[in-house]
């Protein structure tokens, strides 16, 4: 059959609007790092076009040079920095668009887009706009797509497409749009999150034909054998090893590390992609190649509806993206402009120079916003706030239907921690409001349709979910997030691993991404299939990810069944039961769900389901399914023997038996089937607790049958560490013979395991060293005495001080006093519904320890916390602050987070915080602040090795005492002869750490308070000097241990200083101080100079030194600073001739920069002012206190 030239059948008009303007985003300076960024300019020429020979369009811009084969309209070629040609050889494989379509029934083709005809439509010295178009035919049918492109940049492109159907036009399916860039191959460092960036292998090594790699299952996957870089042999590269959500998917590219050059694409909005936020696309790969996604199959399949109908008309605009070029001394710092870059987009978004009439701008979207809240009356009687929940637009159709929906746009945003969530920019037309929040399962939609009109805002108020219940959950595997990531995820075949993946601590989550893990079932399950034990199984252990085949030799495979073990109390024979299925992703599966038997007649089928191969794709969800199953109480049979166990054959199938195999009298032992360990005995379970395990006098025959049965655990589980039994008895001295008994056994399967009997008020704990107990019984009396801590009641506050007494000279006060004693907090503390302020702080030897899996204070606006440990560290933390909905106040003292695995301090309610820790040598692994309402900070700690989010937006004031470690400030060097940079600070020194985030982060302060350690911090653990164009007042802290070389680059950025003080003026020389000095001769303009300051305040603890240095730096700046007004010196001594002295040299000063500028010297008992440079006004007084209070405040 010929080929038919189908295509889409769509009107055209290709428009490659090419717009090189110089539209502000750049100024004529550069900045240290040489990198271009949003706020900055670069140099730039004339915008030229011209034409080159009959094929080719070249336009220039001075900082980049495009050229476009004509009249078709491919990129051909980007010049930048040193490269002729950032883009690959071949003329058709450099920059370009692409559609994957076909007609039903036919072959799927490529449409590259090319065009026929070549228009220049504007040009301007700062405005070219070019198109190449053609028209579609019916003679060209289905050969054409309808492509509006409009690509305009400064160092960069952006580019969008206008596509469009009309009605009666032949059906055709569309399964991908995209842009694609083919690259030099000098870029070979690949970057697509903070975690995920690494050299790539190139092109040539996943060579098949020439044995540099083996093929693996599929085409995309191949095994490096004999690569030209050694370090990549034996692993493993796909294409879909780096794929990404399109909630994170906003910036990846390459990084030339011969030239030092970035080439990057920018995604500013969603609005335009498919399928919802957690859609998955590829990003870039090996070639080098760098990929915009629209639209794609990809870890959906055709349940997504890509076919068009010749009845349904249908226009889409797709982007406009941006393709951003830089250059920077390392890849550290050019990843981080480009995120600077991508920051800058987004919140530019939507463009203003989009001229298309299908791109509505700012100013003709609308806005949606709301409260989201979920009710389910078995988790709480009152409705929950829907914390961090999905909320978006997307076209009509039912809940849910948003994840499968491509053909029109999508809104989303995500709720705060009260479930307020606000939609902005969105395009006019008629929607559906659709919502999921993680933690219930289901999707909500909102009951009508919302239509946006220009410059309209919505307000839903209060939207309620009710997930969908039947009663009280009984038992649950995993959490409904709608991924698989909390399940077990094996490590990878060892000769197929790509170590990108291996011990990722930042991500661990990324284990999944690992080629093969699929075959790793097998490896763990060889002949029979996993058994999960309902209260003993650990989901995050024993329960597999993905519920695969099992790989059975010669490319065949096993269906495989798994069980699940579960014990009800009491069963309602004539009720039903409801079994809930969610599955995160399905490929060509039809998954059946039996009762008891495995052979018996499935109870649920779903049938042949699902095409979105996520788990062949490294992925761990594809499209979600929820699946409610019917299960009559009548099918629910005992499987019984004993109370805490159950009975399987050699197969670990149940046996269907109600007999209990008994040794003694009323006690049940559970016998060991043939052929097959115990559950027990291949348990992972570590701790093992009962609670409320009786009342010995009163059941003392029940406590023999429960004691056989701990026994029996202690016998069998070799991973236990720690048992705790938990006694409802006051009688200590039968207490004593229980945990006499545990002291007795002959055999134990741990021997670490501790064994610990407690009740109100005694607690006995024994530690096994061999295999039997040691007699080493700890006598611990008051094992949560109220004594030991002091509580403070005052209106609603609450004050907890842990106040250890010392007067028993026991063992157990030994231990206490060597190890110190760290109590639990009553959990009555962490739900009270009426605590206003609550503080907890430690006493000697003497700390807190918060198990927080269950908090809620709705009244808490205060909360001061000193050396508390928290269980769960990071997370028990974050689940504290989860818990206190008003807080607005919070102080944290000694937290040792150092140890964290992270710390996010995230409270949208909270207006003061203040962090007080230690100078540890440690520093903290991540710390984060999503505080967007926050008014006021003081924060004192070691810097943080990454800063993953820094949300400040409403800072008012800021102290900061940020400082290096010491293994950091030994990296720091000071000294001249290595010069931090050289002359023109073309050269610098690697990073000791990185606080940029954090630094940006409080760019909207107006009052700011800098260490000197800060200082240090700034200068070398900085990429970027903020830009501070808010602040007010500026108070720096200076000693002779640390330098100034910041604060040149510091200062020009804040254009609205008015008041500057300095605590001190003595500091270590560096010879980089620049012109804020007289350190080292100037070589450049001074900032001094150009510095919008008009109060100057220096505070001096002592007389200035013998040898007129802090005089001189007064001078200096009297004389550099020609706007300023006001200088106020003040002296922390009564020694008034040291006033006398200071006012005498000031008016001898032969040149000031300013001849407005007055003059104050002051001291407790004294204050002199006069106007430069006339006589000094004799002026005695003691100053009013509102005269120095600032210098008071400062002090503090």
């Amino acid at each position: 059959m010929a080929k038919k030239l189908i295509a889409l059948a769509f009107t055209l008009i290709i428009l490659f609007a090419v717009l090189i303007a110089i539209i502000g985003v750049f100024r004529t300076s550069r900045n240290k790092l040489g990198i271009a960024k949003p706020e900055q300019k670069l140099a730039s020429g004339r915008l030229t076009l011209k034409k080159v020979g009959p094929n080719q369009v070249v336009v220039d811009n001075g900082i980049i040079q495009v050229t476009f084969s004509s009249p078709q309209g491919l990129i051909t070629g980007i010049k930048y920095k040193g490269f002729d040609n950032v883009l690959n050889n071949k003329i058709k494989n450099r920059g370009y668009w692409d559609v994957m379509w076909y007609e039903p029934g036919q072959e799927q083709l490529i449409d590259l887009l090319e065009g026929v005809k070549f228009n220049v439509i504007n040009q301007t010295s700062e405005h070219v706009e070019i198109s190449f178009s053609r028209a579609w035919k019916i003679s060209q049918r289905g050969s054409l797509v309808p492509l509006n492109v409009d690509k305009r940049g400064v160092s960069g492109i952006y580019m969008y497409a206008v596509l469009e159907k009309l009605k009666g036009w032949p059906t055709v399916d569309m399964d991908q749009t995209r842009i694609v860039f083919k690259l030099n191959t000098k870029f070979d460092f690949m970057a697509i999150s903070d975690q995920r960036q690494k050299i790539m292998p190139s092109e040539i090594d996943r060579d098949i034909t020439n044995k540099r790699a083996n093929p693996l299952a599929y085409k995309e996957a191949v095994r490096l054998i004999n690569p030209q870089n050694r370090i990549f042999k034996g692993q493993v590269d796909d294409k879909y090893m780096y794929s990404m959500e399109n909630k994170d998917n906003k910036v990846h590219g390459w990084i030339s590390s011969d030239q030092r050059v970035g080439f990057w694409m920018i995604t500013p909005s969603d609005e335009f992609r498919v399928c919802g936020p957690p859609k998955q696309e590829l990003t870039s790969h090996v070639g080098p190649t760098t990929l915009s996604m629209f639209t794609s199959l990809h870890y959906a399949g055709k349940d997504m509806n890509t076919t068009y109908t010749s009845m349904e008309p249908w226009k889409k605009v797709y982007g406009p993206v941006f393709v951003y070029l830089n250059s920077a001394s390392s890849p550290n710092r050019l990843w981080t402009d480009a995120k600077r870059q991508m920051v800058a987009e987004v919140h530019s978004w939507p463009y203003d120079f989009v001229k298309s009439v299908d791109y509505p701008l700012h100013q003709q979207r609308g806005t949606v916003k709301g409260q989201f809240f979920v009710m389910d009356r078995y988790i709480s009687k009152s409705k929950l706030f829907g914390k961090f929940a999905f909320v978006g637009l997307a076209m009509p159709g039912k809940a849910g239907s948003w994840q499968t929906e491509n053909k029109g746009y999508q809104f989303w945003t995500t709720a705060d921690r009260m479930g307020i969530f606000t939609i902005t920019n969105v395009r006019p037309g008629s929607y559906n409001l659709y919502a999921w929040v993680s933690g219930h399962i289901g999707d909500y939609k909102y009951e009508r349709d919302i239509t946006i009109t220009p410059g309209r805002e919505i307000d839903v108020g209060a939207i309620l979910y009710e997930p969908p219940r039947i009663g009280a959950t009984l038992w649950e595997i995993g959490k409904p997030d709608r991924t698989a990531a909390e399940f077990y995820i094996p490590d990878p075949d060892p000769t197929l691993s790509t170590k990108l993946y291996l011990n990722n601590s930042y991500q661990p989550q990324d284990r999944f991404r690992q080629y093969g893990l699929w075959d790793r079932y097998t490896a763990l399950y060889p002949r029979n299939d996993l058994v999960y034990i309902v209260g003993v199984s650990d989901y995050k252990k024993d329960w597999f990810y993905a519920h695969v085949t099992r790989n059975a030799g010669n490319g065949t495979y096993q269906a495989t069944t798994w069980q699940i073990v579960f014990r009800l109390k009491a069963v309602i024979k004539t009720g039903n039961y409801t079994f809930r299925m969610a599955l995160a992703a399905v490929t060509t599966a039809n998954l059946s769900v039996r009762i008891n038997v495995p052979t018996s007649k499935p109870i649920f089928m779903i049938g042949l389901i699902g095409q979105d191969n996520a788990i062949a794709r490294h992925g761990i969800h594809g499209l979600y399914n929820l699946y409610d199953i019917n299960v009559g109480g009548n099918l629910l049979r005992g499987l019984h023997y004993g109370d805490t166990n159950q009975c399987f054959d050699e197969g670990y199938r149940f046996k269907d038996t109600n007999e209990c195999f008994v040794k003694g009298a009323d006690r049940c032992v559970c016998k060991p089937w043939l052929g097959t360990p115990s559950w027990l005995s291949s348990s992972p379970v570590k701790k093992l607790k009962v609670l409320k395990f009786g009342e010995i006098t009163t059941y003392k025959d029940d406590m023999d049958k429960q004691s056989d049965l701990i026994n029996h655990f202690v016998e069998t589980m070799p991973n236990l560490e720690e048992v705790v039994l938990y006694y409802d008895t006051p009688f200590d001295s039968d207490l004593e013979v229980v945990s006499n008994g545990f002291q007795q056994l002959e055999k134990v399967a741990s021997t670490r395991c501790k064994i610990q009997v407690v009740s109100d008020n005694i607690s006995f704990s024994t530690t096994v060293h061999s295999t039997s107990a040691t007699s080493g019984l700890v006598f611990f009396k008051n094992t949560f005495p109220t004594s030991a801590f002091r509580f403070v009641f005052l209106h609603q506050s609450l004050a907890v001080s842990a106040s250890h007494t010392r007067g028993r000279r026991s063992g157990s006060d030994r231990i206490f006093r060597y190890f110190g004693i760290r109590y639990p907090l009553p959990h009555e503390i962490l739900v009270s519904k009426t605590l206003v302020r609550l503080k907890l702080e430690e006493g000697h030897d003497v700390t807190f320890s918060a198990d927080v899996e269950d908090v809620f204070l709705p009244k808490l606006k205060i909360l001061d916390i000193d050396s508390v440990v928290f269980e769960e560290e990071g997370v028990g933390f974050a689940r504290l602050l989860s818990g206190c909905p008003v807080l607005e106040e919070l102080v944290l003292t000694n937290m040792g987070w150092e140890n964290w695995e992270f710390c996010s301090v995230s409270v949208t309610t909270l207006k003061r915080l203040t962090i007080f820790l230690d100078d540890f040598d440690e520093n903290p692994m991540s710390v984060s602040f999503d505080t967007p309402n926050l008014e006021y900070l003081e924060y004192s700690d070691n810097i943080a090795r990454e800063y993953p989010k820094v949300n400040f937006s409403s800072l008012v004031e800021a102290h900061i005492g940020l400082r290096l470690s010491e293994d950091q400030s030994a990296d720091a060097d000071f000294s001249e002869e290595d010069g931090y940079f050289s002359g023109e600070y073309e050269e610098e020194k690697e990073m000791v750490g990185n606080a940029t985030n954090f630094l940006l982060g409080l760019c909207n302060v107006q009052i700011l308070y800098l260490s000197a350690k800060t200082l240090e911090v700034c200068t070398f653990c900085c990429e970027a000097t903020p830009v501070f164009n808010n602040l007010i007042q500026l108070t720096i802290e200076s000693n002779d241990e640390s330098g100034w070389d910041s604060l040149p680059a510091l200062l020009p950025n804040c254009s609205n200083l008015e008041t500057l003080i300095f605590k001190g003026l003595v500091h270590k020389s560096t010879d980089v101080c620049g012109n804020m000095c007289l350190c080292k001769p100037l070589k450049n303009p001074s900032c001094l100079s150009s510095s919008a300051v008009k109060v100057l305040k220096i505070i001096l603890s002592v007389d200035i030194d013998d040898e007129g240095m802090e005089m001189e730096q007064i001078m200096h700046f009297l004389e550099k600073m020609p706007r300023l007004e006001q200088l106020v010196v003040y002296f922390n001594i009564s020694y008034d001739p040291s006033v006398f002295d200071l006012s005498k040299k000031l008016q001898s000063i032969p040149r000031i920069a300013s001849p407005k500028c007055n003059f104050q010297v002051i001291s407790p008992n004294l204050s002199l002012s006069s106007t430069l440079p006339s006589t000094l006004s004799k002026k005695w007084s003691a100053p009013p206190n509102e005269e120095y209070s600032w210098f008071l405040k400062a002090l503090t």
